[in-house]
């Protein structure tokens, strides 16, 4: 008889059911952090069992004889292709059993993990939790419960860990950063907007430029088909590791190596890319002088994203729509959230109202979708734009509002 796979509310239980030994030490946001990081740990720990004696043999082998990259392509081979592994040849059951050496052992197993994870440890400022656990005593605790918990694919899917993950972030108001619109509401209209002319074909791609925890980019994917390769960047360390845990857990390996860390508007990590979609959340009101001079050298460089020059300093939205602008394809769709303000902030020669020029003189404009503050996670009223490089014959000339 086929064995029932663990639901989304029994994973629930044994998870707090460890958890619960946290309370009293930690703030209920770091309780979270720490159910995700030991989440994952475990899950790729059972994951990779049966390719550790591989992974450790090819790492022998070539352990001085290749490059970092060379090095990390051949140990990602070794694990038949993830995107993950560990090359010290221990495991959770080999912790177990050696209670003597277990946190000199642990710190030898969490430093021999792959450079990617490791940038998940970091996003999650792991060293800062595993000293606090050992602080405090909890740290064998804590590993002792996730280790009685079978996370392996037959016994849990990738999508109800993913929804477990995605909910401890969810609940968390220090995280409204990363997880700012909690009714859904605004993603699923990012999403379906992008996709309204049809299912896309096999080679497009989808990309966010402000990508958080990259809700809406993988709205986007499942509404224009389940088609396309996703691309993503975001200054919040813990967006991008909570992204990359997602997408582990998701068995979405590929999401990991195209969702980058830093700062979009200084330091666009796909410099030559060009989206057939795109949506994005961007920052309302920010204030960018503390970047100026980056922009300002940017700016004047004769391929400088930013055509129409820079905007008032007390708000990037009308950088983060030029950079949205220059990476669209000639084929390219995009949706992006702003307040209001975009509008009509600006006079007659200003940054603002040229690129407002240029899409209604390039056609690009295809619809304002206008949302009252009860509908979004804020006390502003917002604005979808949709903005399209190739409007069909009917849409030509024409704006809807």
């Amino acid at each position: 008889m086929k064995e029932m796979k663990m639901t989304y509310e029994e994973l629930n239980k044994e998870v707090w059911n460890v958890a619960n030994e946290l309370k009293g030490n930690f703030r209920d946001d770091t309780i979270a952090t720490i159910c995700i990081v030991f989440t994952l740990l475990r899950r790729i720990d059972c994951m990779l069992r049966p390719y550790n004696s591989k992974v450790v043999s090819a790492y022998k082998k070539l352990i001085g004889r290749a490059d970092e990259n060379g090095l990390d392509a051949e140990l990602t081979k070794a694990t038949g292709g993830r995107a993950y592994y560990n090359k010290s040849g221990i495991d959770f059951d080999a912790l177990l059993a050696d209670e003597n050496n277990f946190a000199s052992k642990f710190s030898a197993y969490l430093d021999a993990f792959s450079p990617l994870v490791k940038e998940i440890f970091e996003g999650f400022q792991l060293n800062q939790i595993i000293f606090t656990l050992n602080k405090t005593s909890l740290l064998r605790k804590v590993f002792d419960g996730f280790c009685a918990l079978d996370l392996s694919e037959e016994i849990v899917d990738g999508d109800t860990l993913a929804d477990f993950v995605y909910s401890l972030a969810q609940k968390k108001d220090v995280w409204g950063e990363v997880l700012n619109d909690k009714s859904g509401l605004v993603d699923t209209l990012l999403a379906n907007l992008v996709a309204i002319k049809g299912k896309s074909e096999d080679g497009s791609t989808i990309y966010d430029p402000t990508c958080g925890s990259c809700h809406t980019l993988l709205m986007a994917k499942e509404a224009i088909g389940g088609k396309g390769e996703i691309y993503g960047q975001d200054i919040n360390n813990f967006a991008v590791a909570l992204t990359r845990t997602m997408a582990i857990l998701k068995g979405e390996e590929d999401l990991i190596h195209n969702i980058r860390t830093g700062n979009t508007l200084t330091d666009d990590k796909f410099p030559q890319a060009r989206f057939d979609n795109i949506v994005a959340n961007m920052p309302f009101g920010m204030d960018w002088k503390s970047i100026y001079r980056e922009m300002q050298a940017e700016a004047k460089r004769p391929e400088t994203r930013f055509f129409a020059g820079l905007p008032a300093l007390n708000d990037s939205q009308f950088l983060f729509i030029q950079h949205i602008l220059t990476k669209m394809s000639d084929k390219g769709r995009a949706c992006f959230l702003t307040n209001s303000s975009p509008l009509y902030v600006g006079g007659p020669k200003s940054t603002e109202n040229e690129v407002r020029k240029r899409l209604i003189t390039y056609d690009m404009l295809d619809c304002l979708v206008y949302l009252h503050s009860p509908l979004t996670n804020t006390r502003i009223n917002v604005v979808i734009w949709v903005i399209d490089n190739n409007k069909s014959k009917l849409r030509k000339g024409t704006v809807q509002i």
